[in-house]
């Protein structure tokens, strides 16, 4: 007897290869028996036999799938907000990989640091400090299976966090001891299971560093045979420049290389998807190992130093608000941050989602000449004030996408799809947050319905054994086979999506069924249970 089947479902496996009508069968954590109805040699008219289990999930004819597999995300304290993850679960996701952007929880070089806010995406509500008591991978691994969760968990090494444990804050360069430090702590990790390592190169401190640096760096992740993922240093006028670095830094050190969410932001360069695609795919014809992953949405979300040169970043947000408070400094950083603003999709495409450490309602859901109408100022000067006030930290959505360009990009097989989004506890989040956290899988399916992009099978691949593969997984996650982790998502591929907006980003998905997590069924149309079977994955 198994432990649960999935019964009367179309069993699309990871491989790309055609659907076919079956039952899954579960024994403890694993994939135990795939049974397909065809080659029972059912009576036609019939009801599909169904082998003997303590649980049956009934699939209806939906489609039994892999369990989603998320590669970029910031849930790296998901975990003590809500073990049951509720805001990612009902979107079908069993397994994640934090620690994204150059930010992660560990290793953390001073844990009471105002700049650990913005390094560490400490931006779960209801979270503490002291509810963490992890510095490497080991001891975060514990940190969750003591804590629970009811998905899977994977990290990656945040640059700026490894930057940080060497040189603080600092805007300069590495000295060669520094350097060797740094990749030593990095070969440490990596060692420890960390999936590679992450870079934020638009972030305190990850955008001090030069190339060199980071060629150093992927030299310990390629000896390990892992993966550096990149937040480039540009996604809007100088996008070319900033994928030519990734793909040189590959070809140097023959590191493999992601590139996160992959994007073209601001006018100019809308309608060049596919010219930055090719470019990609003439590097990978030469060998280059670069690959990318998308989020299915026209607007993004970063925090307001983003819109800020780099000289003005230099101690983290803290200075950058001292900075921005100084009469003399501001009027040496106010035309840089406007062409930057410029380049991110413009003033007007920018409203603000959360303030920070401290709530301030009044703001939250308001674009800058929103927010600049109400106070009776010009827009810049209102930003001014509202960066002083929330001492850097808040963040804000970007609308700087173009519908064709996400498209574009959707419709490759190739690319993985994401969230680049953060768990949270709904019952105590405060701010307007990113629909991605609830609805990026199902808004990904909803949109190749209804744009035709791809079959089923296709789509299926870009969610589980793609990004499995990309972090190398690949043998245990990512496909419905025998001796695979039982992480199953059963869905309706006629009627899932999404229903979260910008204006309310907490609205659950529809047309998933069952989500189960090694071997424990965690969601159950639209109910979640209390099991947490989630683990730190390593590798």
């Amino acid at each position: 007897m198994y432990d649960i089947v999935i019964a009367n479902g179309l069993i699309v496996d990871g491989t790309g290869g055609k659907p076919y009508h079956g039952a899954v069968c579960i024994q403890g954590d694993t994939i135990a028996k795939i049974v397909r109805y065809d080659e029972w040699q059912i009576p036609e008219g019939t009801p599909a036999a169904i082998p003997d289990a303590k649980q049956v999930c009934d699939a209806c004819g939906h489609v039994i799938a892999p369990g989603f597999i998320d590669i970029h995300t910031h849930s790296d304290y998901s975990h003590l907000s809500d073990p049951r993850r509720r805001s990612c679960v009902g979107s079908g996701l069993t397994l994640e990989v934090v620690g994204n952007c150059g930010k992660s929880s560990i290793p953390v070089a001073d844990p009471n640091s105002e700049n650990l806010y913005a390094l560490s995406n400490l931006i779960a509500r209801g979270v503490s400090r002291n509810d963490f008591h992890a510095y490497d991978v080991t001891s975060y691994g514990e940190n969750i299976s003591v804590k629970g969760s009811a998905i899977n968990i994977a990290t990656l090494i945040g640059h700026g966090n490894l930057r940080n444990m060497i040189a603080g804050f600092e805007m300069r360069q590495l000295t060669p001891g520094e350097l060797q430090r740094m990749c030593d702590l990095c070969d440490d990790m990596l060692t420890q299971g960390a999936m590679g390592v992450s870079l934020g190169l638009i972030y305190v401190p990850g955008n001090f560093c030069n190339t060199a640096e980071l060629i150093a760096l992927a030299r310990v992740v390629a000896r390990h045979g892992k993966v550096m993922c990149v937040h480039m240093r540009n996604e809007n006028d100088r996008v070319f420049e900033a994928v030519d670095e990734v793909i040189s830094i590959s070809r140097e050190t023959g590191c493999r290389m992601e590139i996160s969410h992959f994007k073209l932001m601001g006018t100019r360069q809308w309608g060049k998807a596919r010219e930055l695609l090719a470019r990609i795919d003439r590097a990978k014809a030469q060998g280059v190992r670069v690959t990318c992953d998308q989020y299915p949405y026209t607007f993004s979300m970063s925090g307001i130093a983003a819109c800020f040169p780099t000289w003005a970043q230099d101690g983290g947000n803290p200075a950058l608000a001292a900075r921005v408070a100084d009469d003399v400094t501001w009027e040496r950083i106010l035309p840089e941050a406007m062409k930057i603003i410029d380049s991110r999709g413009g003033i007007g495409n920018i409203t603000i989602c959360n303030t920070g450490r401290v709530n301030y309602p009044e703001m939250i859901g308001k674009t800058w000449p929103e927010l600049a109408a109400e106070q009776g100022l010009p827009v810049m000067d209102a930003l001014r004030a509202a960066v002083i006030k929330c001492n850097g930290t808040m963040m804000c959505f970007y609308k700087n996408m173009s519908d064709e360009d996400v498209l574009t990009i959707m419709s490759r097989p190739d690319v993985s799809v994401i969230s680049d989004g953060t768990g949270y506890n709904i019952d105590c989040f405060t701010g307007a947050p990113h629909p991605r956290n609830v609805g990026t899988f199902p808004r990904f399916f909803r949109m190749v319905r209804e744009n035709n992009l791809m079959p089923i099978e296709t789509a299926v691949t870009k969610v589980t054994s793609l990004p499995a593969s990309v972090m190398m997984l690949d043998d245990r996650f990512g496909f419905i086979k025998e001796g695979c982790a039982a992480s199953v998502t059963v869905f309706d591929k006629d009627t899932i999506s999404d229903q979260a907006t910008m204006q309310d980003g907490t609205l659950a998905s529809k047309g998933i069924d069952y989500v189960i997590v090694n071997g424990s069924v965690v969601f159950d149309h639209g109910t979640h249970s209390d099991a947490l079977p989630g683990k730190l994955v390593k590798r």
